[in-house]
């Protein structure tokens, strides 16, 4: 699905961001990916955890990546 493509291609660029140490891109795709998984998200919280659980393993691996970009960043800022 369409959904799907974009949250693979927004995590994936996360990643690649990351990678590169393009922050601001990081952050982006992050929020990209974020938004493309919400509402598939919700619809699966609504059916049953078990369901649910690898969308919030999904979730929590987003969250990580953004902990590192902020870390990065602020690490970045010190030098």
């Amino acid at each position: 699905s369409l959904t799907r493509a974009d949250f693979d291609g927004s995590f994936y660029s996360a990643i690649l961001n990351i990678h590169k140490k393009e922050w601001s891109r990081a952050a982006g795709a992050i929020d990209g990916a974020r938004r493309a998984m919400d509402s598939r998200f919700t619809a699966l919280m609504a059916e049953s955890y078990k369901r649910a659980y690898p969308s919030m393993v999904t979730a929590q691996t987003l969250s990580e990546m953004e902990e590192i970009v902020s870390f990065r960043k602020v690490e970045d800022r010190a030098i």
